[in-house]
């Protein structure tokens, strides 16, 4: 009895161990998430809203305009290059 008791409670403190080290990981895997969100958020503000072809210079052109826009963060890209100079509008 006394054995089965010992067994018992060894066993409940390893899943006590178990519990508390994925308590860890938790917390450090959403303070990783937190910090990504964070440097993404940095990311999209310096980036560009249109990445062209650039083996296209009508596309170059475009996307050249676009991205020194002056409120380019508000622009919607309402278009889809189809080939060289040839844009579907949407």
């Amino acid at each position: 009895m006394e054995e089965t008791i010992f067994t018992m409670q060894t066993t409940e403190l390893e899943l006590i161990n178990q519990l508390k080290e994925f308590e860890y990981q938790v917390t450090f895997l959403e303070e990783k998430v937190e910090e990504l969100m964070r440097l993404n958020k940095v990311l999209e503000k310096g980036q560009a809203i249109y990445i062209a072809r650039r083996d296209d210079k009508i596309d170059r052109a475009l996307g050249s305009y676009i991205n020194s826009f002056p409120e380019r963060h508000k622009l919607k890209i309402m278009f889809l290059r189809e080939s060289e100079g040839v844009y579907q509008f949407g």
